[in-house]
């Protein structure tokens, strides 16, 4: 009886053994050329259905059994790779495409996701694809290619502005690096502050929002820079009917560190003064600009560190004058009025364990308008005296961020992938401020408004990723959020879940719910030319909007392409 027991204990240690030989192969994927990062590549086992999909840092992390494997690499526009590991322990490697270099004489462009993994409401838009658009006036937008999209559309002919199914523009959370920009358009909305020169990855999200995200109704638009070119120099530049712009990146230590700056500005306030005359004392120009810079740089083969900054603004300036006989008087007005973004984030990433990545980030974000008008006048009373006046007329309004958040990423199995993380925001308002002095008559108003508002914002989020078979997949979440304002806190979990059943192989069923809190509100005129934004938040009257989505989803694929309904 002994010798049983001890057969089976051995047997089951045994069978337990086998089952615990199990390791994870994780890394990085990288262009071969520039050593940047590539979002959304694809990694998994041949023969089987084990893989997965690099994240936005290029990071993807794979369990494996023990023994020699084979390692199939992919990504749109390069070429595929195989690699041959054996696979005896953890292990950390680099995998570097190169491009697709071959010359046809007819490309056809398909959906590079098997049905099985595409998420109902989630649209990646290429860069490429973005520069392949239609452009105004030479001048290719993203925010103009996302209006294709079904679902989104502009809120007027011509701006760049978006609306998703139905939602207003400010209820679209826009982030550029994870740092949410409060004003997305230059020329009064007919361009958007994006150069596509900088960019390197375009997520939206239209439903089925991941718990990571919150704080707007309607949809999410997740846009990511380059990090720049790691191997060597490279730059370009452009001349187009409204903006001049150009772009350099290049290693700062080669393979270590590399940089970025791209640079775009109108050249209209040149071509204004010359076509816009309204006389001896009347001009008008208009000039914008937007500059993006970040330094990445690896301090280990686990670790990267990376600072950047980005900085745009509008300018309008008009002059009108009317110069008669001074019996019938004299007036001056000139106008300015000044709009833009600023923003400034440093991020720590890296692996805190093969099966375990991370990222924390600091950031400032400020959005500002100011208008300026000054008003002159002059009259003759009488035979000799000349009466003067002026007046001076103040409007601004702005709102600044600043943001501390630790994100982590944890695999516990190839078709596993956990999320969670925590931000903490600290909310500066400057919603209203009127400034308006006259002299002649001696009339000043002071500030009918107050000058700041304070706010703070607490998140807390967890989203679980599960292929629980191969016909169904999960994506199920939490986020908890805090917002104090006015001595008024608020506070609301919001559950969010996604669910894909696949009936065959080409027909898949989707279904998703979100529960979406939005704490902040813009407050706009609806002038096209003399706009303006005040954002404000909620009060102890006022609640904070709140939106519950459902959507259901119906893919099939035909032959190659991918045609769904949703």
């Amino acid at each position: 009886m002994s010798v049983k027991i001890t057969c089976s204990v051995v047997f089951l240690c045994f069978a337990a053994s086998l089952y615990a030989r199990k390791h994870t192969v994780s890394g990085y994927i990288y262009d071969a050329q520039t050593k940047e990062t590539l979002v959304g590549g694809n990694v998994y086992e041949s023969g089987s259905e084990k893989g997965c999909f690099s994240n936005q840092y290029g990071f993807f992390s794979l369990l494996l059994p023990e023994g020699k494997r084979t390692l199939n690499c992919s990504f749109l526009g390069y070429e595929d790779m195989t690699l041959e590991i054996d696979l005896q322990k953890d292990t950390i490697i680099k995998i570097h495409l190169s491009q697709t270099s071959t010359e046809l004489n007819e490309i056809v462009v398909l959906g590079n996701k098997k049905l099985k993994d595409m998420r109902l409401g989630m649209v990646e838009v290429s860069v490429q694809q973005i520069k392949n658009m239609p452009a105004l006036l030479g001048e290719t937008d993203l925010m103009k290619s996302l209006q294709f999209v079904p679902g989104v559309q502009n809120t007027s002919e011509g701006k760049s502005d978006i609306s998703v199914r139905g939602g207003s523009p400010d209820q679209n959370l826009i982030l550029l690096d994870g740092v949410p920009v409060y004003n997305p358009s230059h020329v009064f909305g007919f361009l958007s502050v994006f150069n596509t020169d900088a960019l390197k990855n375009v997520t939206l999200y239209k439903s089925s929002f991941p718990a990571r995200f919150g704080g707007r109704l309607s949809s999410v638009v997740d846009i990511t820079t380059k990090d720049g070119n790691r191997e060597r120099f490279s730059g370009s530049a452009a001349i187009g009917l409204p903006t001049l712009k150009f772009n350099i990146e290049g290693p700062i230590l080669k393979d270590r560190s590399s940089f970025i700056f791209s640079a775009r500005r109108t050249y209209l306030d040149l071509l204004t003064g010359i076509f816009i005359d309204g006389g001896d004392n009347s001009s008008a120009s208009f000039s914008f600009y937007d500059l993006n810079a970040k330094i990445h740089h690896r301090i280990s083969d686990r670790t990267f560190v990376s600072l950047s900054a980005y900085s745009g603004n509008d300018k309008l300036y008009q002059k009108t004058g009317e110069i008669e006989d001074i019996e019938m008087g004299h007036e001056v007005s000139t106008e300015k009025r000044s709009w833009g973004n600023t923003i400034v984030s440093g991020k720590l990433s890296g692996l805190i364990s093969p099966v375990l990545f991370f990222k924390t980030a600091l950031t400032f974000n400020q959005y500002r308008y100011k208008s300026i008008t000054d008003d002159e006048y002059a009259s003759r009373e009488g035979f000799t005296d000349i009466r003067k006046m002026s007046r001076n007329f103040l409007f601004s309004s702005g709102i600044k961020d600043y943001t501390v958040s630790g994100d982590f990423e944890y695999f516990p199995a190839s078709d596993h992938n956990v999320k969670f993380g925590t931000a903490v925001i600290f909310h500066d308002f400057n919603p209203e401020v009127i400034s308006l002095t006259s002299i002649g008559d001696t009339v000043t108003v002071a500030d009918n408004a107050p000058k700041h508002t304070f706010a703070k914002e607490f998140a807390l989020f967890a989203e679980d990723d599960w292929d629980i078979s191969r016909k169904i997949r999960l994506n199920a979440g939490l986020r908890f959020s805090m917002f104090n304002v006015d001595s008024k806190t608020y506070a609301v979990i919001d559950p969010r879940l996604s669910l894909r059943f696949l009936v065959a192989d080409k027909l898949s069923l989707q279904a998703c719910y979100s529960l979406v809190q939005q704490y902040v509100h813009l407050l706009s005129s609806n002038s096209v030319i003399l706009q303006t934004d005040l954002w404000v938040p909620v009060t102890g009257k006022i609640k904070p909007m709140q939106s519950s989505q459902y959507s259901v989803g119906v893919f099939y694929e035909l032959s190659k392409p991918v045609f769904f309904f949703d």
